[in-house]
């Protein structure tokens, strides 16, 4: 068992690790290519940040460890969502204006997954995320980029149509490829050891795997999300730490779910349908904070998202 847990621990720093270059690496690689902020937060940083999600999935997938890719994906979105946002808001308060095309994004994706996952409940198929319900997130997702992409090309920072891109000559291109290159192969082997050691620990403790995923997988692939929000938040650049996790969860519901389930499909375990709920009730949670007279998650929402985020995890963890 100690040994399991030094290499559970060893898998996540490497996941860290490799998300850390992973974006570093693109964003270095951004500024050189002349690619936007708003493009590069919603494409290469969103990637980077949810590469320890996706890497994770993709081996669970591989190895016919459904249970955790599904709780990987949904604990996840959940603690970015109660975890990130609920400790990120305590300490300041953030901006989440309700004409940000993420916050009713990461609604209607979450609505999906829920009508893609009810329609097994209600006939006799097997309750899962089959490969052609895979092929549908992941044609939302291209439909989202696309119009994310589009909408940060045609609008600037202010407001101003963007008709020229700022293009950096004074940095090589070789020390970003290598960051991204070396990230990656540290998420990877990350996610090897993760999965790995998250199935003899569930074995050992005789705890479900999908409670491993939906808890230690889930929370320790959004520390890359929790670091970054709180340095933001230190740099006074909250709204970074909004457009991240609202970003970050749109593609792991579209891309990363929709991905595995290509792969493998992804049969619902014992009390999936309660996850899939309260990740909505939770998203919906931030879609009424933005369109509310504030517009912000202030400390008493922050609070409010913390402590149902917790909440839930003690009431499923005595349920599993």
């Amino acid at each position: 068992m100690t040994i399991d847990a030094i290499l559970f621990a060893v898998g996540l720093a490497l996941l860290l690790g490799g998300a850390e270059g992973l974006v570093r690496g693109a964003s270095g690689l951004s500024r050189i290519l002349g690619i936007s902020p708003l493009v590069m937060g919603l494409t290469l940083i969103a990637f980077g940040t949810s590469a320890p999600e996706l890497a994770v999935n993709l081996f669970a997938a591989w190895r016919q460890e459904t249970d955790i890719a599904f709780g990987n994906v949904v604990g996840s979105n959940m603690a970015n969502v109660g975890l990130v946002l609920g400790v990120c808001g305590l300490l300041r308060s953030m901006p989440i204006g309700h004409r940000r095309l993420t916050a009713p994004t990461l609604l209607l994706a979450t609505l999906a997954a829920l009508a893609l996952s009810l329609d097994d409940w209600l006939g006799d198929p097997p309750v899962q995320f089959d490969r052609a319900e895979g092929i549908a997130l992941l044609f939302m997702f291209a439909a989202f980029f696309h119009y994310a992409v589009s909408t940060a090309r045609r609008d600037g920072p202010n407001g101003a149509v963007i008709t020229r891109w700022e293009t950096s000559t004074n940095e090589r291109v070789f020390p970003h490829l290598l960051r991204v290159f070396v990230g990656l192969v540290m998420v990877t082997a990350g996610a090897h050891l993760t999965v790995d050691t998250a199935v003899d620990l569930a074995h050992t403790f005789q705890v479900s795997e999908a409670l491993i995923g939906l808890t230690l997988v889930a929370v320790g692939t959004s520390l890359p999300e929790l670091a970054t929000g709180i340095a933001a938040m230190r740099h006074g650049e909250p709204e970074l730490v909004v457009g991240g996790v609202l970003g970050s969860n749109i593609f792991n519901l579209l891309f990363v779910l929709g991905a595995t389930a290509l792969i493998r499909p992804i049969p619902i375990p014992s009390g999936g349908l309660a996850d899939l709920l309260a990740m909505g009730l939770l998203s919906g949670m931030l879609l009424l904070f933005a369109v509310s007279r504030k517009r912000r998650i202030g400390r008493m929402e922050a609070g409010a998202l913390f402590v149902l985020y917790a909440a839930y995890l003690t009431w499923r963890a005595g349920w599993m």
